[in-house]
């Protein structure tokens, strides 16, 4: 499903809880977002066993939104249990001229591996990959390899509205949230876990 070539480096970090004051996180090149149409991410995530939202990716501007797609882990139960994770996708929407949001609930992205010693536990690896269609106006899900669902209507029920996206300089995080500007973020979200094999590609794969 997914081609070799990439238009952004992969790169492996791993992420230990986030520390107030000075969030762990990579910053990415925006310019391998700005501008663009059709976009496919793709990375591996080995999640750790917290109950709280955990902010993928995050890519923004100043001037309209900082969430012109921000990819987040919303963990909404215990992780011993399966199907109890939430992806969500919050997208700047070009009719409504507003942030709108899509999810795909019921998915098991944190797991548990008994023989791992960290505090908090992590699991096994997921892959997760995310399709923005800009031309059909849908964004689509694949875990591990399969399709969980496209969606054309966000969580207002609109038809979905995209453009290409706008990322300014220092627009593109993996691991926090923007707060307030590009320059701060939201630690209580950032992501707890590891992640490997980070790919962004500029068209529908």
């Amino acid at each position: 499903r997914f081609a070799p070539e990439s238009n952004f480096p992969s790169i492996c970090c791993r992420f230990p809880p986030p520390i107030t004051g000075n969030p762990l996180r990579v910053m990415a090149p925006s310019s391998v977002l700005n501008g663009e149409a059709d976009t496919t991410i793709e990375f591996w995530v080995n999640a750790a066993q917290v109950t709280h939202e955990m902010n993928l990716v995050n890519a923004g501007n100043a001037a309209t939104t900082l969430e012109e797609l921000r990819i987040v882990l919303e963990a909404n139960a215990s992780p011993s249990e399966p199907n109890q994770d939430t992806i969500t996708v919050r997208y700047y929407d070009d009719a409504a001229a507003a942030v709108r949001e899509v999810s795909w609930p019921g998915q098991t992205i944190r797991t548990l591996n008994p023989l791992e010693a960290e505090t908090p536990h992590v699991g096994y690896f997921v892959h997760i990959a995310l399709v923005r269609n800009e031309a059909e106006n849908l964004f689509e899900l694949f875990i591990n390899g399969s399709g969980v669902g496209i969606k054309v209507v966000n969580s207002v029920g609109d038809r979905i509205s995209l453009g290409n996206m706008a990322v300014d300089a220092n627009g593109l995080v993996i691991g926090q949230k923007f707060s307030g500007d590009l320059g701060a973020w939201d630690v209580a979200t950032g992501y707890e876990g590891m992640l490997d094999e980070f790919a962004i590609f500029t068209k529908v794969l």
